[in-house]
């Protein structure tokens, strides 16, 4: 019977495997062409296909490796141009072999997609964005090719959530994919510091092709993850250690000299305090008190110019933004419920994500909009009361909710939702949230009285009754 099972075993693993293998035969013949000099390509489009090799070689072992890589691809990559097409990078060239090696498992091995209450309002927004853009270009206000990418990339980052909602499988999983977050926005910012500190620029900005403003909207994401987390893990030495994360990633959201980003992460750990944590509003006050005495002095100046905006001599930043709201509001008139399309717009000719939402999807796309924003807030919240008792899981899900907080307020000056490095983090973030939610209760069913199996591999012995003897099973 053991034999059996084992060619059974065996003869599922090139099912499983053909779609990584194909993929990767492909990219193998593409590189082939460019190290022989067959095709001429620029070196970084180069060094992505070798990256695109290793990924699929560690998807071939587990695609939550994968996975991983797609995490600190999204981090560290930096924005590249070719072919006409803008703002590629890494992740671009390693979605669609992690995508075919889950799709290829899935159906060799009649997998279940995972379901989420966020599926309505998605379809919804995606259903929008296409209806819109057709009668866009139609009527002339939507580039048909810059719009095919905008909608493109739309797509992918909620292909993004699916692919890693479907492959949380475990606690241990969930608590792999949320340290990985962590270490990467670490990595993130020590990098972006580091070219900083070494003379390279007024202030902290992302790899090549990124703001600091957008580069901001990252670190508070991340920044209210750990902060979450920090207060909820029960150990002194894992907040010791998140307490060094959050100071590290501090240091360089300091330096953005984003004022979008300075305000929005003070709203958004607000969120913990509403609450009601009292070590939580300690905290706060702790913090109000000391970082005046830290912060550098032009940090300070820098955030002392944010009332400026309602004084008779705002900031130029702010009287552009202005404008361009001013600008594109007026043109909503025309297209007051579908709007103009996606890629209608420049996203630096507004910095508002709720004015491009409205410009490009009318009305309808911002209720949309804002009804996903919702359920994702309510499914934190819910998957909080499921995971409270789980000191990591649980304070996940309240940093989650802190981050979502913090992305909505920075989206008033920028376009946190459409944006690569702020989008794409929050998708891998939802994904894990998602997969939580709905395994949860599994993963913490209890085992049947009578089973087949007395042990269990890899964990400490406990007793378990089997057929009316006690044995010792490893959890």
């Amino acid at each position: 019977m053991l034999r059996s099972r084992g060619f059974d075993e065996l003869d599922e693993v090139p099912r499983h495997m053909a779609g990584p293998i194909l993929f990767l035969l492909m990219a193998l013949a593409i590189y082939g062409l460019i190290a022989f000099g067959i095709v001429d390509l620029p070196e970084h489009i180069g060094f992505a296909f070798v990256a695109m090799l290793v990924v699929y070689f560690v998807t071939l072992i587990d695609i939550r490796f994968g996975i991983v890589c797609l995490v600190f691809a999204i981090g560290l990559s930096p924005e590249v141009e070719y072919g006409g097409a803008g703002n590629l990078r890494l992740e671009d060239f390693l979605m669609p072999g992690l995508l075919i090696a889950w799709l290829t498992r899935s159906v060799s091995k009649r997998e279940e997609f995972a379901s989420t209450s966020l599926k309505a309002p998605i379809t919804m927004i995606l259903v929008l964005s296409v209806v819109s853009t057709v009668l866009g270009a139609a009527s002339g206000t939507v580039e048909l090719q810059r719009a095919f990418f905008h909608v493109g990339k739309t797509f992918i980052y909620y292909l993004m959530m699916v692919l890693v909602m479907n492959n949380v499988d475990s606690e241990r999983s969930a608590y792999i994919f949320i340290i990985t977050m962590v270490v990467v926005a670490v990595a993130t910012a020590l990098h972006g510091y580091g070219t900083f500190a070494l003379g390279d620029g007024s202030k902290v900005s992302g790899p090549f092709g990124e703001s600091s403003n957008i580069l901001g909207g990252y670190l508070i994401f991340h920044l209210a993850l750990i902060v979450g987390l920090a207060f909820g893990v029960p150990r002194i030495l894992h907040k010791v250690i998140l307490g060094v994360c959050f100071f590290v990633v501090f240091k360089a959201f300091l330096h953005t000299m984003s004022r979008t980003s300075y305000v929005a992460l003070l709203l958004g750990v607000g969120v913990f305090a509403v609450m009601k944590r009292r070590t939580v509003l300690i905290a706060m006050f702790l913090f109000l008190v000391v970082v005046p005495v830290i912060v550098p002095s032009d940090v300070l100046d820098r955030a002392a110019t944010i009332l400026d905006v309602l004084g008779p001599k705002p900031p130029s930043s702010w009287n552009a933004r202005v404008a361009g709201w001013t600008k594109y509001g007026r043109t909503l008139m025309t297209d007051p419920l579908l709007g103009r399309g996606v890629g209608s717009i420049k996203l630096a000719d507004v910095d508002n994500e709720y004015m491009k939402v409205l410009v490009e999807t009318g009305l309808l796309g911002s209720l949309a909009f804002f009804w996903l924003l919702y359920a994702m807030a309510k499914l934190s919240l819910s998957t909080y009361e499921k995971a409270k008792n789980n000191p990591l899981l649980g304070a996940y899900c309240l940093g989650y909710l802190g981050a979502l907080f913090t992305l909505a307020v920075h989206g008033l000056g920028a376009t946190s939702f459409t944006t690569i490095r702020t989008m794409e983090p929050l998708m891998v973030a939802t994904g894990v949230l998602v997969a939580i939610n709905n395994n949860y209760d599994k993963w913490h069913a209890r085992q049947p009285k009578e089973t087949t199996s007395a042990f269990e591999l890899g964990s400490p012995l406990r007793p378990v009754p089997l057929q009316g003897r006690v044995l010792h099973r490893r959890f």
